[in-house]
């Protein structure tokens, strides 16, 4: 029997920081075991409970085996924010390069954008090939997701006049607006709990269908993500990984280190890193119980790109800046490079074994300045794994909240910008 290995966290020793987990951890770390072990949705914690729940994660696989009869060869998903990054980013990183269903993704109204996507989604109609259309909307009401949706339904129509309800998803919770007319125009349906927010949802309906309609393990996802679960819950706090990195991004925070860069050695995965930076900013980009403004500013970093655009603010510049490393071991797909025609000869490398070597030497320079930053060390890039990587942000992110006295889960100041949108809309 195979003995899954799980991601490991290193800190550097500018990073160090008394572990002494605090009473604000403990809370919500009971918290989240309660939420896992209810097995109900019912507060914001019950993301934890999203991997277990085999009845949801059956029902997407029925449905997928469903519209798998219609042939579809593309699948457009229509969301932005929390009800689209977690399936892009997993998609990006999972599916790029194989021969899998091709994906895109409607979420801003970009002009040039979405017309070169309706002019491509168009010819594909034309010639004859299906179109699988998701829907991902919480609340039903984010304006850019409506516009689209009215836009390439009608494209549909267009197309399969007599059918195209069949070729139409909508994911949403069960109250919404959006949930009655998909009840009410035939579409299928899939339910998101209400008591979860968007950017904690990756494991619920509005992340899976899209993965599992793609051709993702979806079981192995959500296997390594209650991998994560079982570790973190099974034991004492004190061994949390989750909870003793929170702490020391928090007591780096503390230093003055206000921003956390999400320095990701796999270009493939760069949209982990961009729904990582949401999920910190939205989560805890706001005020604390006592009227603290918390002020940690989540960026993003590719290695090895930004070594040749970034490095020199990093390692000359010295903001303060604490840095989270993320490195793979093994990759799907490989390949040794060949003997040089000229210059160095690296015919004795790979390309992962490349990046390494890049990822040792920004670590090693890191050290030599005493820049502070943790660095998580995943075993493979593989959907058991990443579902590990992707579990294990939403628990840091839930404890580095505690620890900063803030509401993870709500949004207020969001709504400022909407409510001049709506009102901009109808005076338009």
């Amino acid at each position: 029997m195979n003995i899954q290995k799980e991601l490991l966290v290193y800190y550097s020793k500018a990073a160090l920081c008394d572990f002494a987990l605090s009473e604000k951890l403990e809370k919500v770390h009971t918290n989240l075991c309660c939420a896992r072990d209810s097995r109900v949705y019912d507060t914001p914690f019950s993301f934890v409970y999203a991997p277990y729940d085999d009845k949801t994660i059956a029902r997407i696989n029925e449905l997928v085996r469903e519209k798998k009869t219609l042939g579809y060869s593309r699948v457009l998903v229509i969301g932005i924010g929390g009800s689209s990054l977690g399936a892009q980013a997993l998609t990006d990183a999972l599916l790029s390069g194989s021969d899998t269903i091709r994906v895109q993704y409607a979420d801003t109204v970009d002009p040039v954008e979405s017309g070169q996507l309706y002019a491509q989604l168009e010819c594909f109609l034309q010639n004859g090939e299906q179109l699988l259309l998701v829907m991902v909307s919480k609340t039903g009401t984010t304006i850019e997701s409506l516009a689209h949706f009215s836009v390439f339904v009608e494209l549909l129509k267009r197309y399969r006049a007599s059918s195209y309800q069949q070729y139409v998803v909508v994911i949403s919770t069960e109250a919404s607006v959006l949930a009655a007319h998909a009840h009410e125009r035939g579409y299928s349906f899939l339910s998101i709990p209400g008591a979860i927010g968007g950017r904690y949802s990756v494991f619920t309906a509005a992340g899976l269908f899209v993965l599992a309609a793609l051709g993702v393990d979806i079981d192995q996802l959500c296997s390594g993500a209650r991998y994560i679960l079982d570790t973190h819950f099974d034991q004492s706090l004190v061994w949390s990984s989750a909870a003793k990195s929170a702490l020391c991004i928090y007591q780096n925070y503390c230093r003055g280190a206000i921003v956390l860069d999400y320095f990701i050695f796999s270009k493939v995965c760069c949209g982990i890193g961009a729904w990582f930076r949401q999920l910190v900013g939205e989560s805890l980009g706001k005020k604390s119980v006592d009227g603290i403004a918390r002020h940690i500013v989540p960026t993003v970093s590719i290695g090895s790109n930004d070594l040749h655009a970034v490095a020199q603010l990093y390692l000359g510049g010295q903001p303060p800046l604490f840095t989270q490393f993320v490195t793979f071991d093994s990759y799907q797909t490989d390949k040794t490079i060949a003997a040089s025609e000229f210059g160095q000869d690296l015919s004795h490398l790979t390309y992962s074994a490349l990046m390494n070597v890049f990822f040792d030497a920004t670590q090693r320079a890191y050290d030599e300045l005493a820049n502070p930053y943790l660095h998580m060390r995943v075993p493979a890039l593989t959907p058991f794994y990443v579902g590990q990587l992707l579990q294990f942000h939403m628990l840091q992110v839930v404890y580095l909240g505690a620890l900063l006295q803030v509401n993870q889960f709500d949004q207020p100041q969001v709504e400022l910008y909407k409510k001049y949108v709506r009102e901009s809309i109808r005076r338009a």
